[in-house]
């Protein structure tokens, strides 16, 4: 007889027990394979994402209609040569900011009483809807010096920009936006 409350426990076949350890250790490799391949995955994107792109928020309203404020922005940073109409992350006073380039060196900028962006003598008021106005800082006409770009924020009302703080070294623009992903409600 069985001690009370003991039942016998019965034994699996003994081919049922081989299975059941070899489930067991394939459980355990797959579990393995798993967590190498998303250190592997998240190696590789801190390495994309430290070296080729950049990912940023926009803050403010300096760059409506074209990018919202919250909108996640993807920049790429190997850009070696910067264009007029490049939208750009770039450095000022420690803060990432979002600008566009109207002007590149040994430009002429010039901004006229009617709200006219003039770039060596042409009117420049492509990508925005806003009027251009100088700031009282600015001396018009501005040369632009040699590996520096001038940046204005297309909500040219709202944005702070090189009407601010003047011509940005190339050295500050962090990367080239190539793709603005629109977030509503977050």
């Amino acid at each position: 007889m069985y001690p009370m409350g003991k039942l016998p426990v019965p034994m699996p076949p003994p081919g049922e027990m081989l299975r059941r350890r070899q489930a067991q250790r394939q459980r355990s490799c797959s579990i393995q394979k798993l967590l190498g391949l998303l250190f592997l995955t998240a190696g590789v994107l801190i390495l994309v994402f430290s070296r080729f792109l950049m990912l940023y928020r926009n803050r403010g309203l300096g760059m409506l209609p074209t990018a919202n404020d919250g909108d996640f922005l993807l920049a790429l940073r190997l850009v070696e040569e910067w264009e007029k109409d490049d939208m750009v992350v770039f450095r000022y006073g420690g803060e990432l900011q979002l600008g566009r380039i109207v002007a590149t060196e040994k430009d002429e900028v010039m901004m006229d009483d009617s709200g006219s962006l003039l770039v060596n003598g042409s009117v420049r008021n492509s990508k925005t809807l806003y009027p251009t106005y100088a700031r009282e800082k600015g001396e018009y006409p501005l040369r632009i010096p040699e590996e520096s770009v001038y940046i204005l924020g297309d909500h040219r009302t709202q944005s702070r920009d090189s009407r601010d703080y003047g011509s940005i070294p190339v050295e500050d623009i962090m990367g080239k936006v190539i793709a603005v992903v629109r977030i509503k409600g977050l």
